[in-house]
């Protein structure tokens, strides 16, 4: 099934908590831009509070000075002994109106703590981190966005056997109204497809994006 800009849009627009699956760093990066400047374009007001694990988000926007939703951004680079504090910080925003909390990525989290904990506490944390983030972003009618790259995981006992999954993959598809994954077809063009939506009917939908697309 093909799906319309304004059809990614709507979907985007009315979810409340998106998960973006991804393969490719840059393919990501791209596409959360495009969103943040879609809300910008389509009048959204509020401050976006951008937990930058991975980093390359920042370097994306000190090499694009001119992005609409500059102003409004606020990014913050968290690491393993102060994720808490930036999380209880962001929560316990008064007066702010948040428009949308980027959590980038769920993956880096687990890099960061995968010596000294074990993946189930990891876990544990991080729906913590999600329920007060939706919290955050909710009073004030705002959204929560998480991405999660591919990553290799062990299958069982098995010291041989390897399989490839989305970091945080069980959780987030049972906490997110909205799965998308992206890529980059062999056009070059990003390609969007619908893993979950709360329209059954949607889940399949695929969108080739031109990179100039807006």
């Amino acid at each position: 099934m093909a799906l319309d800009l304004v059809g990614v849009k709507g979907l985007l627009s009315d979810s409340k908590v998106t998960a973006l699956f991804c393969d490719d760093q840059k393919v990501k990066t791209e596409f959360i831009s495009k969103m943040l400047s879609w809300r910008r374009g389509d009048g959204a007001a509020g401050v976006i509070i951008y937990l930058d694990f991975d980093t390359a988000f920042t370097v994306f926007v000190e090499d694009h000075a001119e992005l609409p939703y500059a102003e409004s951004l606020r990014i913050f680079r968290p690491r393993d002994n102060d994720i808490d504090d930036v999380v209880a910080g962001v929560n316990s925003l008064s007066g702010v109106q948040i428009d949308t909390v980027v959590f980038d990525s769920v993956t880096s989290l687990y890099n960061l703590r995968r010596d000294g904990m074990d993946s189930s506490k990891v876990n544990q944390g991080l729906g913590l981190y999600l329920a007060l983030l939706t919290m955050a972003a909710s009073r004030s009618g705002g959204r929560l966005l998480l991405t999660s790259m591919m990553r290799a995981g062990k299958k069982g006992e098995d010291k041989d056997a390897w399989f490839r999954t989305y970091a945080g993959g069980r959780l987030l598809r049972k906490r997110s109204d909205l799965i998308l994954r992206l890529s980059r077809d062999a056009s070059g063009q990003l390609e969007v497809s619908v893993l979950k939506s709360r329209d059954a009917s949607l889940e399949g939908a695929i969108l080739h994006l031109k990179v100039e697309d807006e």
